[in-house]
């Protein structure tokens, strides 16, 4: 996956989670596991908040957020917590362990 959790290759071979950096591959954890995302959930954060900041519409925002639309990680099966929303897989971040709704919920309230 990417800095954000955009997932680039899946090759359905094993459950193992990496993140591409400068530096080449990171591992973060496994599917069905537990899955370190402190990095690339800050990043995701961090680019979404800003771009909540600059935002007027309270429609726009809405469709962000509502199920669906494009921050309703746990349903995109393009990103890490989509696809580790599977009732198995945990996240974590901070030191705090969560599933892939309450990362979308934890999101709404960082860029609320």
């Amino acid at each position: 996956m990417n800095s954000i959790g955009t997932i680039v290759r899946n090759d359905e071979t094993d459950n193992l989670v990496f993140m591409q950096s400068d530096d080449g591959l990171v591992s973060l954890g496994e599917l069905g596991g537990e899955i370190d995302i402190n990095q690339i959930y800050s990043n995701l954060l961090d680019e979404n908040m800003e771009t909540a900041d600059g935002m007027w519409s309270p429609f726009k925002f809405r469709n962000l957020v509502k199920n669906g639309g494009d921050w309703d990680y746990k349903n995109q099966k393009g990103t890490i917590y989509g696809l580790g929303n599977d009732g198995s897989t945990t996240f974590l971040f901070e030191g705090i362990s969560m599933e892939s709704q309450d990362i979308g919920n934890h999101h709404f309230g960082a860029v609320a």
